[in-house]
């Protein structure tokens, strides 16, 4: 009798934590969504009640660093990297486990004493293998080096792209006063100032939508200050920059982690040919309740086991091995080989197409100054046309001078220093 109460107490009492932990889960989703809902009430109160306020371009360089989400993740990854290479040697030291052990049947459950709990503190002694700790050393500094370089990158990229929301609002309030100054021919077009002034509206909120999503500003309305953003102008540095000198090395160290880790693999595939060796130090338990003569510092208590351990492959399976390590190596050189002539002959390409718009920008703006001071046998309204067209067409010169010296100066490693 004594045993079916006990088994349909511990039945009930399975089935009771079951309900409570299913209760307990659906509570936190609940607290869960209740969060949701008020981040989504506050970013919707500020939206319509925050007012616009401008932003300088070295406060949105401190508010890049500081809050992008891209930058903060790959910063915390390389923080994580540093760490583990930090503590590899932590490993090594004992780090003592705390043991407890209940030894009883069901029937007696009814009847537990303290002298049924055993517990016992075990610190055991690791011996690292040597060549596994250098590895391991070596793949530690190897991915923080390249996770450096890539925050690196990444934050060239975020910066370039923030210049050209800059940019873009310069674009749009110049667009936007030209159109204010010529209105009366616009309307005569068909073009009602109203209609300009709602597009230049929608302009400027997608800019500011751009501008909170790579600040993470969620609910804010920040404007740029195009005029305090500095000038990126390769005009006359252009022929002083040298591929793999002072322009792009970081793409090139970038590489030469890929041939690293690369040789690394191929080195450790290599190295399980030979025999291994391990050891093992067993020790006495630091404390155990039910031992009262443990001597935890007696050297007699602790055996050091040392073992050569090695696989005899006879199928062949460690030589496919090292050649599928040898071949990726081959790969991983060739593949670079290739990268490094497209970057070549991007970098031409890039050098000759900016040669090419700085001419044609030349000629633009002599155009325009020669419709300006020139209106011989044309009409006041046709002269602000042909304005107008000579005016877009050297901006949109300007535009894509402006976009390669973005590419420029992202792989421009003295710019950055």
């Amino acid at each position: 009798m004594r045993e079916s109460l006990q088994r349909i107490f511990l039945l009930v009492s399975i089935s009771t934590t079951v309900s409570c932990v299913s209760n307990i889960f659906h509570k936190r989703l609940s607290k869960a969504w209740d969060i949701v809902e008020k981040e989504k009430r506050d970013i919707s109160y500020s939206q319509l009640h925050s007012k616009t306020y401008t932003l300088s371009w070295n406060e949105a360089i401190k508010l890049l660093r500081e809050r992008n989400l891209g930058l903060l993740s790959s910063r915390e990854y390389s923080e994580n990297l540093r760490l583990q290479k930090k503590n590899q040697w932590k490993s090594w030291l004992p780090l003592p486990n705390v043991f407890a052990n209940l030894n009883s049947s069901l029937s007696q459950l009814g009847d537990l004493s303290i002298s049924d709990l055993n517990t016992s503190v075990i610190a055991p002694l690791a011996i690292p293998n040597p060549y596994t700790e250098v590895a391991q050393a070596f793949e530690y500094s190897l991915s923080y080096l390249q996770s450096i370089d890539n925050y690196e990158l990444n934050y060239r990229r975020e910066v370039s792209s923030l210049y050209r929301i800059f940019s873009n609002m310069e674009r749009i309030e110049k667009e936007f006063d030209s159109k204010q100054a010529t209105q009366a021919y616009s309307i005569t077009e068909g073009i009602t100032f109203l209609e300009s002034q709602n597009a230049h509206r929608e302009q400027v909120e997608d800019i500011q939508a751009q501008l909170v999503r790579i600040l993470n500003l969620p609910g804010k309305k920040p404007m740029p200050l195009p005029r305090t953003k500095p000038i990126i102008d390769y005009d006359n540095k252009l022929n002083s920059l040298r591929l793999g000198e002072n322009y792009g090395k970081t793409a090139m160290r970038l590489a030469s982690y890929n041939i690293e880790s690369a040789l690394l693999r191929e080195k450790g595939v290599s190295f399980r040919k030979w025999p291994s060796l391990n050891f093992n130090v067993a020790t006495p338990a630091l404390y155990d309740s039910q031992n009262s003569n443990l001597n935890p510092t007696d050297p007699e208590s602790v055996y050091l086991f040392t073992s050569l351990f090695k696989t005899y492959d006879y199928v062949g399976l460690q030589a496919d091995q090292i050649q599928t390590a040898k071949q990726n190596t081959e790969f991983v050189k060739t593949n670079l080989r290739l990268q490094l002539d497209n970057d070549l002959r991007d970098w031409q390409r890039m050098r000759k197409q900016y040669q090419k718009i700085q001419i044609t920008k030349q000629l633009a703006q002599e155009r325009v100054e020669r419709i300006k001071s020139d209106a011989t046998g044309v009409t006041a309204i046709g002269q602000l046309k042909l304005l107008r067209e000579a005016m877009n067409q050297y901006r949109q010169l300007e535009a894509s001078k402006e976009q390669l010296d973005l590419e420029i100066w992202t792989w421009d490693d003295n710019a950055w220093k």
